[in-house]
């Protein structure tokens, strides 16, 4: 298993399933308002609800509210990355080309959790390219990579070919090269 990835599940293993749905929750752009206290900003065993209700279940999160910005800004994203609208189908999780079209053309459509989530990923490791490789950010997702975690192709394979994992360890990997944690 390459290095980037067991880091990563050495990092989800220590800190269980409570981590892994605060990760999945956790979107900065998508959820939350400026000032939300993140998880470690939380004593151990304090109840998120009485602060403001950062770390709120996935289950509470309301999906038509953020759906219309998150088509808006996933699709201004694929265009600037030059992607397919096989690409771009695969990383809202294999939606139907004609559903693709149709958000084109109604981007206040409502998102299924699971699409949010993978829109989420995407904004991050966007958001991340640009502070890494501002020059060159957006042709940094075709380009081969000799990381092992991409075992020499384009991390763009990874983030359509691995799942919301795939996503979630590019994101992983590009908050690594900052120097931060998700």
């Amino acid at each position: 298993m390459p290095k980037i990835q067991r880091i990563a599940a050495e990092k989800r293993a220590a800190h269980g399933a409570e981590a892994e749905e605060r990760f999945a929750a956790m979107s900065q752009p998508l959820a939350g308002g400026a000032g939300d206290p993140g998880p470690d900003e939380l004593p151990k065993g304090t109840d998120p609800e009485a602060h403001g209700g950062a770390l709120r279940p996935l289950e509470d999160i309301d999906v038509k509210r953020f759906s219309g910005a998150g088509i808006r800004v996933f699709l201004g994203i694929a265009k600037a990355w030059g992607l397919s609208t096989e690409a771009q189908c695969q990383l809202l999780g294999d939606i139907a080309g004609a559903t693709l079209r149709k958000w084109e053309g109604d981007q206040d459509a409502t998102l299924t959790l699971d699409q949010l989530e993978r829109v989420s990923h995407i904004i991050a490791i966007y958001r991340s390219l640009h502070t890494l490789l501002p020059a060159s950010a957006d042709g940094w997702v075709h380009r081969p990579n000799t990381n092992p975690l991409f075992g020499g192709a384009p991390a763009l394979n990874l983030m359509t070919q691995g799942g919301i994992s795939g996503l979630r360890d590019v994101r992983i990997f590009l908050k690594a090269q900052e120097g931060g944690w998700c």
